[in-house]
C-alpha cells in the first residue's frame, strides 16, 4: 500500500496580493546616541506604526542604512523612518526605498507615550488591541499649490495603508 503524503495546510499559506501592497517599515535611530530619551521616542515610534513595522527590529552601533536596505527587499519594507541626533537638534528622516524621496524633519518639541500617560488623571494602559489596527491618518493644513507640500502630503498618505 502507498504512503500518501499529507499537505502542509497551516504554515505554508500563500500570500494574498492584500498583504503585498501594505505600506511597511523600518524605525530605527542613527547617529549620536541622544539617551534613553531618544531611545524610548524610537520606541514609541515603532508602536504606534505596529502592526505593519518591524517591531523588533535592533539597530546596532556598527549598523548601516546600507544594510537596512539590503535587508529591506526580503521584508517588502517601502520606508524607512530614521531618528538621528546630533549636538544642535534632533531629526526625523522619512525614507521611501528603494529610490524614493526622503524627507527631512527637525524635531522641536515631542511628548513620549509615557510623559503623556503621566498627566492624566486616569491613565489608560494600551493592551494589545489599539495597535492592532494602523494609525489614522489627518492630513489638514497642507496646501495644494506647494510642490514641497504635496510631496509631503503623498509620502504620508503612502506611509500608511
Amino acid at each position: 500500500m502507498a504512503i500518501r503524503r499529507r499537505k502542509k495546510r497551516r504554515t505554508h499559506q500563500p500570500v494574498t496580493l492584500e498583504n503585498e501592497q501594505v505600506p511597511r517599515s523600518f524605525v530605527f535611530s542613527k547617529g549620536l546616541k541622544g539617551g534613553p530619551v531618544v531611545v524610548e521616542l524610537v520606541a514609541d515610534l515603532k508602536r504606534m506604526m505596529e502592526p505593519h513595522t518591524a517591531s523588533r527590529l535592533k539597530a546596532r552601533k556598527h549598523n548601516r542604512v546600507r544594510d537596512f536596505l539590503h535587508v529591506a527587499g526580503q521584508y517588502n519594507i517601502n520606508f524607512f523612518m530614521i531618528v538621528s541626533t546630533t549636538e544642535r537638534a534632533t531629526y526625523l528622516r522619512l525614507a521611501r526605498i528603494p529610490r524614493g524621496p526622503t524627507l527631512q524633519y527637525r524635531v522641536h518639541r515631542f511628548s513620549l507615550a509615557a510623559d503623556v500617560a503621566a498627566s492624566l488623571l486616569r491613565p489608560h494602559s494600551p493592551s494589545g488591541g489599539e495597535f492592532a489596527t494602523p494609525p489614522l491618518l489627518v492630513l489638514h493644513g497642507f496646501s495644494k499649490n506647494d510642490k514641497q507640500d504635496q510631496l509631503a502630503t503623498g509620502m504620508f498618505q503612502n506611509l500608511f495603508p
